[in-house]
C-alpha cells in the first residue's frame, strides 16, 4: 500500500470514529423529558433514541 493510500485510510477511519463518538455523546446527553413526548406521539426516531438511551452499554 502506498503512503498516500495509508494516509487516506487513516482519515477515513478517523472520520468514522468521530461520527460514532458524536453519536454516543448525543445519546448520553439527550434529555429524556424532551424525547418521551415525541415517542408517545409516534415518532420512530424518538423511540429509537429512547431504546439507545435505555441500552447505552449495549450500544457502546
Amino acid at each position: 500500500m502506498s503512503d498516500w493510500a495509508g494516509i487516506a485510510w487513516l482519515f477515513v477511519l478517523l472520520a468514522f470514529n468521530a461520527f460514532f463518538v458524536a453519536a454516543e455523546f448525543a445519546v448520553i446527553s439527550a434529555r429524556r423529558s424532551q424525547i418521551e413526548p415525541l415517542a408517545e406521539r409516534g415518532s420512530r426516531s424518538a423511540r429509537t433514541a429512547l431504546y439507545a438511551m435505555e441500552h447505552a452499554t449495549l450500544m457502546l
